[in-house]
Formats: C-alpha cells, sequence, structure tokens
C-alpha cells in the first residue's frame, strides 16, 4: 500500500485534478476523487503486470529460478487487480452512504427546525464533504447554524414560560452570550415613539446582568421610581454586581444602537480585536428597540455575527412584547394594580383552592373616602394623583404574595392567602395607616391627605361561593362607612343586624350613601 500512496500523491498534485474551484463545479470535483482513489487502487497490478510482460519479453533479464515463476507472478497480479476493482467498489459505495446520511441528517435538523439557511445549501455542503480542504469550513458553519437552532428554540421556551420582563432579558441575553461568545450584550428599548436613552435596559457583562431602574413592568406604574435616571443593578441570582465596563464601550454601543434605530438596518463596527453588531428587535411591524453585541473579532467581515444577532433578534423581540401584552391584559394602566377582570379569575382559584385543602383566605376591599370631593375641588389630574398614591401605598404594604387590584373607580381590593382573620385585620389596619399617613401635592398647592374605609371578610367552612366572600367583605366595608370612614371593619365587627340601604339613598359610583334628613 505504501506504493499505492505514492502514487495517489503524485496523482493529487498532478494537473489532472481539479480544485474545488473549478469550472465544472463541486459535482466534476467529486467524480475526480473517486476516479483518483480508483487509479490509485489499480496502479499497483497494472505495475506488477508490465513489469512481468517487460521481464517475459526482455532477453537481457537471466532466466527465471523455476519454469513456472512468469505465470505465477501473472496470476498474483491478476488476483491484485480483482481486489483492487473490488476495493474501489467498495470505496464508491460508501462515499454515497456517507453523502446520503449527511444529507438526511441535514434536512431533517432544518426541517425539524424550520430554518431553510442549511437547506438551502445542503447540495454544495454534501459536495465539499469530499474535499479536504472546504471540509473544515463547511462543518464550522453547520456547527454555528446548529447552536442558532438550538438558541432560537431556547429564546422560544422563554417567550412562553415567562411574563417578567427582567427575567425574559436576563435568560435572553444570557443565550446571545453564550452562541456568540460576546464580551458584552445590551437591549436598548423604546417606550412609545421616544428612543432609547444613552443608558441600556439590560446589559449583560462577565456572565451578570444589570437593569436600569426603569426596565421592568413595575416601571410604568410607580411614579416615583427614578423617571428618567437609569441605575444598574446586580442581577436576581445571588445579588452579585456587575462587572464595571468602560464609559467609551457603553457610548459605543450606545452610539450603535441610536444608528441602527435612525438608519432601520443592522450595523457593525470593527476593530482591532473586537466587533460590535447592532440589530433591530422587531415584532408585528413595531420597532421594540436594539438588540447590541461586542464579542471577539473571528475575522475581518462582521457577516456571520449579524446574521446570527439578526436570526436571534426576532425571537427576543417576541419574549420582549409578550410581558407588554400581559401587562395590558392584567394592570390597570393608571394605578398599576391588577385589573377587576384578574381579581374575578384570581378569586375563583384561591377560593377553589381554600375549600378543596382549607387554605385560609382573606378579602380587603378599601374606598377612598370623599374622592368625589377631590375631583370636584381639585380637577380630576388631582384625583387620578391621588389613585395612583394610594394604590402605590396599598401595594408596598401588603405581603409579597397578596395581590391588590384596582376593583372599581375608586375602590381597591387585597386578596390574601393563608393569613387567619386576626391577621387579616391587623393587615387591613397597616394598609389604612399607609394611605393616611400621606400626603399628595396637587396642582395650584394645596395638599390632599386621602383616607380610606376598609372591610375586611375572611373564607369560612360552608361558604358556598365567591360572590359571598365579596358580598360579605362589602358589608363591612359600607358599615365602616356608615361608622364615621378611615376606620376597619371586620366580618367579626358586624352586628347581627346591619342598616339596610334606605330607598332614598344618593349612590356615588357603586357605593350607596344615605342621604341625610332634611332640616
Amino acid at each position: 500500500m505504501t506504493a499505492a500512496t505514492i502514487l495517489s500523491s503524485a496523482f493529487h498534485r498532478s494537473g489532472r485534478h481539479r480544485s474545488p474551484a473549478s469550472a465544472d463545479g463541486p459535482a466534476a470535483t467529486g467524480r475526480g476523487l473517486v476516479v483518483r482513489d480508483v487509479a490509485a487502487l489499480l496502479a499497483v497490478p497494472v505495475l506488477v503486470l508490465s513489469l512481468v510482460g517487460w521481464y517475459h519479453g526482455s532477453a537481457s533479464f537471466p532466466e527465471p529460478p523455476f519454469a513456472g515463476f512468469i505465470p505465477l507472478l501473472a496470476v498474483l497480479a491478476c488476483l491484485g487487480a480483482v481486489i483492487s476493482i473490488a476495493l474501489a467498489v467498495e470505496v464508491v459505495r460508501l462515499r454515497a452512504v456517507v453523502r446520503s446520511g449527511a444529507r438526511a441528517a441535514l434536512v431533517s435538523v432544518s426541517g425539524a427546525h424550520g430554518l431553510p439557511i442549511v437547506a438551502e445549501r445542503a447540495p454544495s455542503t454534501m459536495a465539499s464533504l469530499v474535499d479536504p480542504q472546504v471540509a473544515v469550513d463547511r462543518i464550522r458553519r453547520l456547527e454555528r447554524e446548529v447552536d442558532t437552532l438550538c438558541a432560537i428554540r431556547n429564546l422560544s421556551i422563554i417567550a412562553n414560560d415567562d411574563v417578567d420582563l427582567r427575567r425574559v432579558l436576563e435568560n435572553a441575553l444570557g443565550v446571545v452570550e453564550q452562541v456568540l461568545d460576546a464580551i458584552e450584550v445590551q437591549v436598548y428599548l423604546r417606550r412609545g415613539d421616544e428612543d432609547p436613552s444613552g443608558l441600556p435596559d439590560a446589559s449583560r457583562l462577565g456572565g451578570q446582568t444589570s437593569f436600569s431602574a426603569h426596565t421592568g413592568i413595575a416601571h410604568v406604574r410607580r411614579r416615583d421610581d427614578n423617571d428618567g435616571e437609569a441605575t444598574e443593578t446586580g442581577g436576581p441570582k445571588g445579588g452579585k454586581k456587575p462587572k464595571k465596563r468602560g464609559r467609551s464601550a457603553t457610548a459605543t454601543l450606545a452610539k450603535l444602537a441610536a444608528k441602527a434605530l435612525d438608519e432601520q438596518r443592522s450595523v457593525s463596527r470593527v476593530e482591532k480585536l473586537k466587533v460590535s453588531v447592532a440589530v433591530m428587535l422587531t415584532a408585528d411591524g413595531e420597532t421594540l428597540g436594539a438588540l447590541v453585541a461586542r464579542a471577539p473579532r473571528a475575522d475581518g467581515d462582521p457577516a456571520a455575527s449579524i446574521q446570527t444577532l439578526e436570526a436571534l433578534a426576532k425571537p427576543i423581540a417576541l419574549a420582549i412584547r409578550k410581558p407588554a401584552l400581559y401587562e395590558r391584559a392584567v394592570f390597570d394602566a393608571l394605578t398599576g394594580l391588577y385589573t377587576k377582570r384578574h381579581f374575578t379569575e384570581q378569586l375563583q382559584r384561591l377560593f377553589g383552592q381554600a375549600r378543596r385543602v382549607g387554605t385560609p383566605l382573606a378579602l380587603i376591599l378599601c374606598d377612598i373616602d370623599h374622592f368625589k370631593a377631590v375631583n370636584d375641588t381639585h380637577g380630576h389630574l388631582a384625583g387620578d394623583d391621588v389613585l395612583a398614591a394610594v394604590a402605590r401605598a396599598i401595594r408596598e404594604t401588603v405581603r409579597d404574595y397578596d395581590s391588590a387590584y384596582r376593583y372599581g373607580g375608586e375602590e381597591m381590593a387585597v386578596l390574601s392567602p393563608n393569613v387567619t382573620p386576626e391577621n387579616a385585620a391587623v393587615l387591613g389596619e397597616r394598609i389604612r395607616a399607609a394611605v393616611a399617613a400621606l400626603a399628595i401635592p396637587v396642582e395650584g398647592g394645596a395638599i390632599v391627605e386621602p383616607k380610606i374605609s376598609v372591610g375586611i371578610a375572611s373564607w369560612r367552612p360552608g361558604l358556598p361561593a365567591p360572590q359571598e366572600l365579596i358580598a360579605t367583605a362589602d358589608r363591612a366595608l359600607y358599615a365602616a362607612k356608615e361608622g364615621g370612614r378611615n376606620r376597619v371593619v371586620t366580618e367579626d365587627d358586624l352586628a347581627d343586624a346591619i342598616p339596610a340601604r334606605q330607598p332614598g339613598a344618593e349612590t356615588t359610583g357603586r357605593r350607596a350613601v344615605v342621604a341625610a334628613p332634611a332640616s
């Protein structure tokens, strides 16, 4: 086989071997390589037969050592030729098997993930598998595409599993960091028609994710959360502070993001050892912001990084859009509390859980006292400020696993699971005191000090339906109003006979107030 290897190498170096860039294309190259291998296998027996014929016909060589020497050499040469032909046929069969198996694998991968990028280049990829000069590059490209497919799958799982914007951003930036081996990944989000500020909404550096102060669902609802001032905080895991970055690097990425949004296209910046790429985040025809990544420069052309980042940008944009859609569905825009529809759904769920396993459940209804007077005296914008401030006080007072809702115009509700009636009364008093401590400046220099009345009901065995719990809390709230307002009344505090609403009662919102007798 040493002679075959030498002849094969000589044939490969000769001008008869076409390069992959020849005019005949990759298919002709593959046929040329098969012919080369067959010729290499047949070279040894052909050479032996030639020497035997030359030896037999030449008179200058000595006589053979025995009579059957020449026929024996001829038989061995023919046997070698037969074996070589069989080996050549096996080589051709194995090449066909490899090409067929690789093509089936590529079609399976691209079809399963719906990405045409692999299938489109499958024919040329198959032809290149037989050429060692381009096989490595093809394999690297395929590995990059498979990594991109896996990343898209992971991003789809992230979009389906979570509606918290900060967690979505942290997980999505982690995927981008891993796929691109990125030094830093940032997201700049638009708010309405406004372009992003100079600071990123989320940034991942050194395995840690940091957020600006206004990032997340909460920033839409809290008016006092450093509006316009972005501060960095540690990622939710472990509370570690992210590594510090240079101001010039942050400014460069911010300018790149702004350029991508201004020009509505992907842009890049190639440095000595790094490449920075910015692509747009677009979902349902709406531009949500820009995704920027800074990674080590593999070569002078950033096209591969742009292509990969663009492939990841669409699922990331969909994942970012989902929390916004969820927010519109379950959060009240003015107060930031959950909507009444969400209240109804959660009450049904918690009430059913209480009936099944007997866990305590309390419903706390709150109503702002004399809210109509605030609107009439200071205007509806001042009323909106009062509503937002009261809602914020309630949200900051309840426990982490309690949930607060805007139940009506100036009415709010709190669902408090796993709390006894006694502890529910304590929580209701804390809420009342927190609201009573507010002093809200309104237009014109006036100060509004709101007060609330609170009614509390708790689930008890035998309670037939959630509506009964609401009715009991409503009676307690009515008793608090009738008792002088700015107080807490529980189910246990109710007298055996509650004064009924009189037919001549005036109605403010959904709450009836007994009219004062005429003097």
